[in-house]
């Protein structure tokens, strides 16, 4: 026998079929006093005291700027001379390994593997 469902009035939550409000439907899993407690702030972005928390930069550290070659392991001195090699060093030195386009990132990895490939190759004979 299939659970007829009634027309539902406002603030009426969906019932699953053992009567329990359904997952994700109607009052929060948090209790008020619970999100006071741990300091959620809810939907709203308001906590207890009504005031808004604004995001200031107290506190924060600034991000060095890093030197995109000063990695000396053998696969990053590999990255820079494939980079050399395309051309993209300014825009590496730039905006750092994170500027570059999936395509560019793709090439120098692509040259990098025919590198190591040419350099163990050339060894074994």
């Amino acid at each position: 026998m299939a659970i007829k469902e009634k027309a539902r009035g406002k603030g009426e939550a969906r019932k699953a079929g053992n009567g329990r409000p359904a997952a994700g439907v109607g009052a929060d899993s948090k209790t008020a006093a619970a999100r006071a407690k741990n300091g959620d702030r809810g939907a709203a972005g308001q906590g207890g005291d009504g005031k808004r928390k604004t995001a200031g930069k107290a506190g924060k550290k600034e991000k060095k700027e890093k030197d995109p070659f000063a990695d000396t392991s053998p696969m990053g001195l590999l990255k820079k001379e494939a980079a050399e090699k395309l051309g993209l060093v300014d825009k590496v030195r730039a905006h750092g390994w994170g500027g570059l386009t999936a395509a560019e990132s793709g090439r120098i990895g692509a040259l990098v593997n025919r590198m190591i490939k040419e350099r163990t190759e050339g060894g074994e004979e």
